[in-house]
């Protein structure tokens, strides 16, 4: 039986560090080294506990205990909190010594994913040691996905190069994304499907207007609309959120697509964006860097094409850097979601181009 607690009031402190009875043992050395009495020393480091839980984390918002109950026993245990809408911090997934290796962990996994599923889209992560291979290989099992090499966490704002960071992700229908859909890093980014939850992000730096208009799209002029967006364009194949891995979260996109240049089923359309206050980091090249590289080794294209309009000099000055090709200019082009003509350049890179620039660097 699934236990969701909202309130420190309604916990059963004994059984709750029955489940944490190892764990507590371990960090007795840690938090207590001089103390000589192991018994005592146990106590102190609960007590820190119930306190941090009782003073700090039922403070947060939509806090929740979830305990997996098993014959009156409180046999696994995680805890969540709501970091904003949409997504939440998982962690502290622990099961009682005496119920290891039954799959405790895994069932109380999937039920609180499963429960979460009721609010509608949401992505839900957590950091787990990189030496604790039990817990990644339940993790997996039940949905996450790693997503960077270093954890963070939400909560405390703090990045730890010892563990790594899970997500898992759900849209809103019946499967979540992180199943089939692939996700790529860099060292300073993650590259991964766009979720409605993402909405109040992706408005943050799509209102600009020094976005959008220049690459041809109208500023989003709500969060409902960027929703709007995610669920209609950004959700197609191949459209990456790119996912700043020191905060989780995103500040632009990036994605391969067809239309009436790359009419061939081996090539693609390269097309980007950044918020402006990313703007001169270098994070749009080593995006599209990642990007290349999964199109023409992993989706095994032959070219990739990429365009700018007049006046777009950041977004000309980012194709000369990746080393395409110039090709052609285009006059009175319509660019129908502003209504207005404007003079468009081409450029091209083949997978010869691509695996050349690979050996020059």
């Amino acid at each position: 039986m699934l236990l969701k607690i909202n309130e420190y009031a309604a916990l059963d402190e004994r059984k709750l560090m029955e489940v944490y009875a190892e764990s507590n043992y371990e960090n007795t050395d840690y938090f207590f080294p001089d103390e000589t009495d192991k018994e005592a020393a146990v106590r102190k480091v609960e007590e820190g506990f119930l306190d941090f839980l009782k003073n700090d984390f039922f403070t947060q918002d939509a806090a929740a205990y979830w305990v997996l109950e098993e014959d009156g026993v409180w046999a696994s245990a995680l805890r969540t909190c709501r970091v904003r809408d949409g997504l939440y911090y998982l962690e502290a997934l622990e099961t009682r010594p005496d119920r290891r290796n039954k799959g405790c962990g895994a069932r109380l996994l999937a039920a609180v994913t499963e429960a979460l599923k009721a609010e509608g889209p949401f992505r839900l992560c957590d950091c787990v040691s990189k030496k604790n291979t039990a817990s990644l290989k339940t993790h997996e099992k039940c949905g996450f996905r790693i997503v960077s090499d270093e954890g963070y966490d939400c909560l405390r704002n703090e990045s730890d190069a010892y563990d790594y960071g899970l997500e898992y992700r759900y849209s809103g229908s019946d499967c979540s994304e992180s199943d089939n859909t692939m996700i790529l890093e860099t060292e300073r980014l993650i590259l991964r499907p766009w979720a409605e939850a993402d909405a109040e992000e992706c408005f943050r730096y799509a209102s600009d207007p020094r976005v959008g208009p220049p690459a041809g799209w109208p500023v989003h002029t709500s969060v409902e609309n960027s929703r709007q967006v995610i669920r209609g364009v950004l959700s197609a194949p191949e459209i990456y959120a790119i996912v700043l891995k020191e905060t989780g979260l995103p500040v632009g996109s990036i994605g391969l697509h067809r239309n009436d240049l790359a009419e061939k089923d081996d090539e693609m359309e390269l097309g980007y964006w950044i918020g402006v206050p990313y703007w001169g980091r270098g994070l749009v090249p080593e995006a599209a860097r990642e990007m290349l590289r999964h199109a023409f080794e992993d989706l095994h294209l032959a070219r990739v094409w990429c365009g700018y309009y007049d006046g777009n000099e950041k977004s000309k000055r980012v194709q000369e850097k990746l080393g395409f090709r110039y090709q052609w200019k285009s006059e009175n082009i319509p660019v129908s979601q502003l209504g207005e003509t404007r003079t468009g350049h081409v450029n091209l890179m083949t997978k010869e181009d691509w695996e050349e620039n690979i050996s020059l660097h």
